[in-house]
């Protein structure tokens, strides 16, 4: 075990060979309450050592409960054209032969489309998808 003292108090780490890891050390307040919609504040300091052994709560992921699971579909964009097979039908890719676009079968052009619509769905312009 390792311990280091921070300005916002003291945290309390692993250490292997001379190595040693803090994690899931706040680096802000929690975004809640008066927080929620504002930059970052500072987070609050501690009394005594703060386990940083292991990490923090993350951000929700899908799958999400009904009905939020249809306002937000899983939509990859970064790695493929064709977004995970949870998303509606209008979000999905396919190449000519129809069957689900790459990033290595999609065009250019493909890609673009595909982000537009992703795009207009999120604003909830649904006139223009695939066009």
């Amino acid at each position: 075990m390792a311990t280091v003292s921070t300005p916002s108090g003291a945290l309390l780490g692993a250490s292997t060979r001379q190595i040693a890891a803090f994690k899931g050390i706040p680096y802000a307040a929690p975004p809640f309450g008066p927080n929620r919609f504002l930059p970052p504040r500072p987070v609050q300091p501690w009394q005594g050592v703060r386990d940083a052994l292991g990490y923090g709560a993350t951000a929700p992921k899908a799958p999400y409960p009904a009905p939020a699971d249809q306002l937000l579909p899983e939509v990859d964009i970064g790695r493929t054209a064709a977004p995970s097979p949870r998303a509606p039908a209008r979000c999905r890719s396919t190449t000519a032969a129809g069957s689900p676009a790459t990033a290595s079968s999609a065009s250019p052009s493909t890609i673009a489309s595909a982000r537009r619509d992703v795009s207009s769905s999120a604003r909830g312009d649904t006139a223009n998808l695939g066009r």
